[in-house]
């Protein structure tokens, strides 16, 4: 697979048809797309980029509503799937926030779910569960039928259907995500989500505040400097064991000194929070 960037002339004229294919994709140029797939259907089916992807994914990606057509005119399959994810195109136009080229994915692919993805979210999830949440996409995505599962809900801040996939199956509180998210379970999520409404609910239906993920991270210790203090103060209330690292996550300095005192070799090569000793020593 092709995966150079086309930045200078010299590039630009040396690069095989497979290459300039994956760069008009890449950067959204329908007319230069057009020409070469005229030139050589066979290009349709070269993958390329960071992430050695079919043109559609990466057409998609970089929000090209043109090079989707150009592609769809000419019978492209917008439903195959990637090597790294087993996604669909429109996994990757719903994470990057581009409506019009999902709107018009959705027509094409006549799926709005997306299941299968090594993600084990759906179009839906990829829409809410990652960097940032793209909530116009998530509403378009809602109206045409998408399946709101716990994690979607959680990003949306959604109580009542938190309360419904709870009542309706109690073991979806401590559903574990993919082995890409380390197994993390819904309480994680609300954490890192930065929810609190969301970690107070979990906890209210019975969420283990101590759960772990492969990682061995607890919620507690999920926190990041700009989370609310809210979801400390919540899963400290529910029992929540206190240790080093969920010390230093929650801001709490003097039992972080008080744990490392107890347990002075845990940051050491070795020892049970080691990561965090790398990690002070290149700050």
């Amino acid at each position: 697979a092709a995966t150079c960037a086309l930045t200078t002339a010299a590039e630009k004229a040396e690069a095989t048809p497979q290459q300039r294919a994956i760069a008009a994709a890449e950067r959204g140029d329908a007319t230069e797309l057009a020409r070469l797939l005229d030139a050589d259907a066979g290009l349709m089916d070269t993958t390329g980029g960071t992430w050695d992807q079919p043109l559609g994914h990466l057409a998609a990606a970089a929000g090209s509503l043109a090079c989707i057509e150009v592609l769809a005119a000419r019978g492209y399959d917008f439903r195959q799937r990637c090597r790294g994810d087993n996604a669909y195109a429109l996994h990757f136009a719903v994470e990057n926030g581009h409506l019009d080229v999902v709107r018009r994915l959705v027509e094409l692919t006549g799926d709005v779910e997306g299941a299968g993805d090594l993600h084990e979210r759906g179009v839906l999830g990829w829409a809410t569960c990652f960097a940032k949440v793209r909530e116009d996409v998530a509403a378009f995505l809602l109206e045409q039928g998408a399946t709101m599962d716990i994690f979607s809900a959680i990003s949306l801040n959604r109580a009542d259907e938190v309360r419904r996939i709870g009542a309706e199956d109690p073991a979806q509180l401590g559903r574990p995500m993919s082995h890409f998210e380390m197994h993390r379970r819904p309480l994680h999520h609300a954490v890192r989500m930065n929810r609190p409404e969301m970690v107070r609910l979990l906890l209210e239906l019975g969420a283990n505040p101590d759960v772990r993920d492969d990682g061995q991270l607890t919620p507690l210790a999920e926190l990041r400097g700009d989370a609310d203090p809210a979801m400390a103060e919540a899963l400290v209330a529910a029992g929540a064991a206190m240790g080093f690292r969920e010390a230093v996550a929650a801001g709490n300095y003097p039992l972080a000194e008080e744990c490392l005192a107890l347990h002075p070799d845990c940051l050491k090569p070795g020892g049970e929070h080691e990561e965090i000793g790398r990690a002070s020593c290149r700050e």
